[in-house]
């Protein structure tokens, strides 16, 4: 499992836009993000680094860990983004944003909490 530090987060479970947004800041011009728009409903993006290393997709999954979450895709999204499955971001919250975190996860999947599934590449 690869497993990346997130040095801060940035969260809205829904903006201005009706856009769901978790983008984690890795540090050195580094992130992760993934989104969801409520308003336009084109599925759920995610994103590492650049426009070019980003995508929207239909086979993600997620789980909260203690001090983390983890997230799950088949390998032709892996080969996408450049970045491999599964996927351990780390990071220590305080309760209050650890909700904030869990509302705005639940609204970019779909209102669903998500468990790993078999990825078949």
């Amino acid at each position: 499992m690869m497993t990346l530090k997130v040095k801060s987060i940035e969260m809205n479970p829904s903006d201005d836009e009706g856009l769901a947004f978790v983008y984690f800041d890795l540090g050195d011009l580094s992130y992760f993000t993934a989104c969801y728009s409520t308003v336009d409903k084109d599925g759920i993006y995610i994103e590492y680094n650049s426009q070019e290393q980003g995508s929207y997709v239909d086979r993600i999954s997620y789980r909260l860990v203690e001090n983390g979450v983890i997230f799950e895709y088949p390998q032709s999204v892996s080969e996408l983004i450049r970045l491999e499955s599964p996927l351990l971001l780390n990071f220590k919250l305080a309760d209050e944003e650890f909700y904030i975190l869990r509302e705005c996860l639940q609204t970019i999947f779909h209102n669903t909490y998500t468990t790993p599934y078999d990825i078949v590449p």
